[in-house]
């Protein structure tokens, strides 16, 4: 009868070699690669930015609801929503304009000449804010920037019936102030002749001494006369629908 012989104590059994261990992946690992990592994330940032627009574009449409029924408060309210939520996607240049024509309505021309620029930095294109940017121009009497602006327009779309005819209007108000110029001009030359010859009948001062004679403390009795006042400033309507983007 054999006896079994016993593993001294103590002693562990011999370890498995290497090629026996198998190689099994663990489940709590991510098999997952960089690259698909990065197309997830990509696919979540586009899925926001895609919200966000959709939101945007529904302030926007709400907005020009407003502007059809002139509650202009109302619709710039709905603009600036949708320039929050979007400021610089691919369709925040028509928000920029919409409120730039808002801001016409309500004859904050200066906000409207902003919002036309950054809408046509976002947009060179975008024929409506140069025409809204005109627009803006000529109701702050600026009519040269009015010109250009209308013909950057006209430019884009050559058949743009509001462009036109305030280019136009922009160009007669610009030729009314040059010749209020050259008119207050002419009566400033008369009237200076009429004051030498004056003085020189009284005093014998011949007017190469004038000059010399007339000192600071002297400036305050001279009547300074200036030209024709220009004649009040009237504000051409313009529709709604000619200023905003109803079909965007």
């Amino acid at each position: 009868m054999h006896r079994l012989e016993q593993e001294p104590k103590g002693m562990e059994p011999p370890a498995k070699k290497t090629s026996e261990v198998e190689d099994w992946p663990s489940p709590f690992e991510d098999d997952t690669t960089a690259d698909e990592k990065g197309n997830d994330q990509e696919r979540k940032d586009e899925d926001v930015a895609a919200e966000s627009i959709r939101q945007a574009d529904e302030h926007k449409d709400k907005g020009n609801e407003y502007m059809s029924n002139k509650e202009y408060e109302k619709a710039l309210e709905q603009y600036n929503r949708a320039i929050d939520i979007s400021p610089s996607g691919p369709t925040s240049h028509v928000y920029y304009s919409n409120r730039a024509a808002a801001y016409c309505y309500l004859a904050e021309y200066t906000a409207a000449t902003s919002d036309c620029r950054e809408s046509i930095r976002l947009n060179p294109r975008y024929e409506k804010a140069h025409a809204r940017l005109g627009l803006s121009l000529f109701f702050q009497g600026d009519y040269m920037g009015a010109i250009e602006a209308y013909n950057s327009s006209l430019e884009l779309d050559p058949n743009n019936k509001a462009s036109l005819s305030y280019l136009e209007k922009a160009r007669a108000r610009l030729r009314e102030e040059e010749q209020l110029r050259q008119r207050s001009n002419v009566e400033d030359e008369e009237d200076g002749d009429d004051e030498e010859m004056s003085l020189g009948e009284h005093t014998g001062i011949t007017s190469t001494g004038l000059t010399s004679i007339m000192t600071n403390d002297r400036d305050d009795e001279i009547e300074v006369k200036k030209g024709p006042t220009p004649p009040p400033y009237h504000r051409e309507a313009f529709d709604p629908f000619v200023t905003t983007d109803d079909d965007d």
